[in-house]
C-alpha cells in the first residue's frame, strides 16, 4: 500500500463516517503510528475542508518525556498544525497498574477535547493484541469486541473517538513512513515485556504470525462477532431491566429469579455498569447464587451466615444489599459503603440506622453480601 492509496482509503472512510466534518484532532504520541496519522489527515485536511489539530499528553514518566513533547511540538509547526500539550499525574502505585492508570488520565484530557472527532492510531496488530489480552483475561463479549472504530467520548462538547487505521498493520505503517522519509520517536517502554501487551507483541505474536499468518483478519472477525453479541447483550438486558427495576437502584429479586441464570447474570452485570463499576461476570454468578442461597434459610442471623467468610470471599468496595420482606424481594445498591470488619460506614444511613434495619426490623432481613469488584 503506498501513501497515496491510503489517503484515498481514508479519504472515502471520512465522508462515509463524518461526512460534515469541520474540526479533527489527532492524539499525537510522537510514535510511528500517530506520525504517519497526522502526516495523512494533514494531506486530507486541505481538500476535505476541516481544521487539523492535534493533543499531546505528558506522562511524565520517561525521563524523554520533555523530548518527546517538544518533538511533537515541532513537527506540527513544521506542517501548520496547531497543537496543545498537556503534562499529566499518572499514580505509579495504582493498583490497576501502570499502563491502566496512564490510559485513565489520558482520557481525561481527551475528553477536554473541543473538536467533532478525536482521532487514534490504533492499528490492526493493537486491535489483535487487545483481543488476546482481553481472552486472556476471561473478557466478556464487549471486552472482546476490542477497540471500537467509532465510539462517543462522552465529554460536553460531544467529540466522537474515532480510530481509522484499525485495518492497516503496523509493517504497512512503517513502509510508508520509511518511504516518505517522515520521522518519528521510539518509546523505549515499548522493548519492556514486563508489560502485558509488549510481551504478546514480542514473544506471542511472532510465532502466530508464523504459524497463522493470517491472524490479524480472523481476530478483526473475531472481535465483529463479539459485538454483535456485546450488541445483543446490552439489548437483552435493556429489556429485562425494564421489568426487573423497582428503581434505578433496586432491582426486584422475585422477577430476577424466574430468568435464566444466563439472563440473571447479564442484566446484574448490566445494572452495576451503569453505576460505572467494572465487574467479574464469574463473581456476579457466585453472588447470585449466595444470594439466592441466603433467601431460603430460615434464619439469616444464625452460624449459618457469617460476615467473615462473606469478607473472605468478596472484597470490601462496594455492598449490595438483599433486602425481603413479606411482599417482595430486591437487591439494592447503595454506592460508597465501606466494610471494615464489622464496622458499617454508610452515606445513606447512619450507623444506628444500618443497625437497626439489620436488627430490629421484623418485616426486613437484611443481609451484607460484599461484592468483589474485579479491576480490569
Amino acid at each position: 500500500m503506498t501513501k497515496q492509496e491510503l489517503v484515498n482509503y481514508l479519504e472515502l472512510l471520512l465522508q462515509k463516517t463524518f461526512p460534515n466534518i469541520n474540526h479533527i484532532e489527532v492524539a499525537l504520541s510522537g510514535g510511528i503510528d500517530s506520525i504517519c496519522l497526522l502526516h495523512l489527515l494533514s494531506h486530507l485536511s486541505t481538500k476535505c475542508g476541516f481544521l487539523l489539530s492535534a493533543t499531546h499528553i505528558n506522562h511524565q514518566i520517561s525521563k524523554h518525556s520533555n523530548y518527546w513533547e517538544d518533538f511533537c511540538h515541532q513537527i506540527c509547526d513544521s506542517l501548520n498544525i496547531p497543537i496543545t500539550s498537556t503534562k499529566v499525574i499518572v499514580n505509579l502505585n495504582g493498583g490497576n497498574g501502570l499502563e491502566a492508570e496512564a490510559r485513565k488520565v489520558r482520557y481525561e484530557v481527551f475528553k477536554q477535547s473541543k473538536a467533532n472527532v478525536l482521532a487514534l492510531a490504533h492499528h490492526s496488530d493493537d486491535q489483535s493484541e487487545t483481543v488476546l489480552l482481553q481472552l486472556l483475561r476471561g473478557g466478556s463479549p464487549k471486552g472482546l469486541a476490542a477497540m471500537p472504530k467509532v465510539r462517543k467520548l462522552n465529554n460536553k462538547n460531544n467529540t466522537q473517538l474515532w480510530r481509522p487505521l484499525l485495518n492497516i498493520t503496523r509493517t504497512q505503517l512503517e513502509k510508508i513512513a520509511l518511504e516518505e522519509g517522515w520521522v518519528w520517536i521510539d518509546d523505549d517502554s515499548n522493548t519492556n515485556t514486563q508489560f502485558k501487551r509488549n510481551f504478546l507483541r514480542h514473544n506471542v505474536m511472532p510465532i502466530l504470525l508464523k504459524e497463522y499468518p493470517d491472524y490479524k483478519n480472523q481476530f478483526m472477525r473475531a472481535s465483529q462477532h463479539a459485538a454483535d453479541a456485546a450488541d445483543i447483550l446490552s439489548e437483552v438486558a435493556d429489556t429485562d431491566l425494564k421489568i426487573l427495576l423497582i428503581d434505578d437502584r433496586t432491582i426486584n429479586l422475585d422477577i430476577l429469579t424466574t430468568l435464566s441464570p444466563a439472563r440473571q447474570r447479564n442484566a446484574i452485570v448490566t445494572w452495576l455498569c451503569k453505576f460505572n463499576i467494572n465487574t467479574n461476570p464469574t463473581l456476579i454468578n457466585s453472588f447470585l447464587s449466595d444470594c439466592l442461597h441466603m433467601l431460603e434459610l430460615d434464619n439469616y442471623y444464625t452460624d449459618n451466615f457469617n460476615l467473615d467468610t462473606f469478607n473472605s470471599k468478596y472484597d470490601t468496595l462496594d455492598i449490595l444489599f438483599l433486602l425481603s420482606n413479606e411482599s417482595k424481594s430486591t437487591i439494592e445498591y447503595i454506592p460508597n459503603i465501606n466494610v471494615n470488619s464489622k464496622t458499617y460506614i454508610n452515606p445513606k444511613y447512619s450507623k444506628q440506622e444500618l443497625f437497626k434495619k439489620i436488627g430490629l426490623d421484623n418485616y426486613i432481613k437484611l443481609l451484607a453480601i460484599l461484592l468483589y469488584l474485579h479491576k480490569v
